[in-house]
């Protein structure tokens, strides 16, 4: 057996040429017959005693050549690459081969290979970013909102609806005067000072009384979801059955002992302080490490693919079927390239930054022997258990039907590691 190999400029690819001898491949052709023999009913014949000419005429012989080869090939890969220390990407791929009986056996390949990371003086570096700051009166702001979270809706007792009031309506929209489809509603419980409805909706009823019954004129969002309504006018009749407003609690220990496990209100703005105390510090040493850790990454070099980007996008359409319309990322990625082709362009410069990211990490890495050890990773494990309140076994589960979640656990271990690492080694001033 031969191997030839050549790799592009980039060090990206590399083009193998495999020759095996006539033996080596007359033998390998001579077992592919007797095992496809034995696995196929050709009338006439007991399974496995069909003479060669025979099988051959009835599977064809370009079959059983490609049987042969592939047969041949892992062991002549393994070589290729051990023999050449080439650090592949994916599995090798047969692009041509020529396969005549008695003459030696020629198959070319191609493999990709992992590009070369140029990163040097990483560490000992100093940068800026801006400062998390407490707001003044956060505290207060806290305690409002767990006030506003705790206010009981009761019947107003004013006829006029407010922008603070929440409203039970009857309504039913309009296009070109035409009902829209799922476009009606009765006895709704909205609140007018967070509607999640279109804009303008909950505004147009504010200044309305009780029992009134009127049309509003709004428009539909350019990016509304359903494509046949986006962008267009509509009028909806409102009818108000009821206006309901916001019955605040007093905040005093009672209120505290009802939201919380205190018995004071001032144990509970005791709690809140150091709860925002401990997120200023957090969210700081977080600014910094991200900074670090953005400014490293792009120190860094390395060639990014075409064939990496296409592959590590499907990657990614993947993860958007399978959480928000299941199917395949092919399909979820032809939806998109139709409806969105920004957004597909935008998957391909994420994918592009998770491949340059990933392999960058891998780098410094290996430069520095940060390792993820089996303790760490269980430990993400553990995390991701509880991130999506489940067991154990149900993400195990997950991992054996697909390995691709536990190598996605170990870079981001890893990640994480490296990160730490590039904190402890470089300097950035709050500003």
């Amino acid at each position: 057996m031969e191997i030839k190999v050549e790799k592009n400029e980039n060090n990206t690819l590399a083009n193998l040429e495999i020759i095996f001898d006539d033996k080596e491949s007359q033998k390998a052709y001579d077992m592919s017959c007797r095992k496809i023999g034995n696995s196929v009913n050709i009338p006439g014949f007991r399974r496995g005693k069909a003479p060669k000419h025979i099988l051959e005429k009835h599977v064809g012989a370009d079959y059983i050549k490609r049987e042969a080869i592939e047969s041949m090939l892992p062991k002549a890969f393994h070589k290729a690459i051990v023999d050449n220390n080439l650090d592949i990407l994916v599995e090798p791929v047969v692009t041509d081969y020529k396969f005549e009986k008695g003459e030696p056996v020629s198959v070319k390949a191609e493999v990709e290979l992992r590009p070369e990371v140029k990163i040097e003086n990483y560490k000992d570096l100093t940068f800026e970013t801006e400062k998390y700051t407490r707001k003044e009166n956060d505290v207060q702001e806290e305690l409002d909102n767990l006030v506003k979270k705790s206010a009981e809706l009761k019947t107003a007792t004013h006829e006029t609806a407010t922008t603070e009031d929440s409203v039970v309506i009857d309504f039913k929209g309009f296009i070109d005067g035409e009902p829209i489809e799922h476009g009606d509603g009765k006895d709704y419980l909205l609140d007018l000072a967070n509607s999640a409805f279109i804009p303008g909706f909950a505004e147009a009823i504010v200044g309305h009384n009780l029992n009134e019954e009127f049309d509003i004129n709004v428009k539909f969002p350019d990016d509304y979801h359903d494509e046949k309504i986006k962008g267009k006018d509509a009028v909806f009749n409102i009818k108000i059955n009821e206006i309901k407003e916001k019955i605040l609690p007093e905040l005093n220990d009672e209120f505290a002992k009802k939201v919380s496990s205190f018995e004071t209100l001032d144990e509970l703005k005791a709690d809140i302080e150091k709860y925002l105390k401990e997120y200023e510090e957090k969210e700081n040493i977080r600014r910094k490490e991200k900074k670090i850790f953005d400014e490293v990454m792009k120190i860094g070099e390395v060639i990014v693919t075409d064939a990496m980007v296409e592959r590590e996008s499907r990657n990614i359409l993947n993860e958007y079927a399978t959480q928000f319309q299941g199917g395949t990322g092919i399909e979820f990625g032809k939806l998109l390239e139709s409806k969105n082709p920004e957004l597909m362009h935008n998957i391909k410069d994420e994918a592009k930054n998770r491949i340059k990211n990933t392999l960058i990490i891998a780098k410094i890495a290996q430069n520095e022997n940060i390792q993820v050890t089996p303790q760490e990773l269980q430990s993400k494990i553990e995390d991701l258990a509880y991130a999506y309140n489940t067991s154990l076994d149900v993400i195990y589960e997950e991992i054996r039907k697909n390995s691709n979640i536990i190598h996605g656990i170990g870079q981001q271990a890893l990640m994480d590691k490296v990160s730490k690492f590039l904190a402890e080694k470089n300097t950035v001033n709050l500003v």
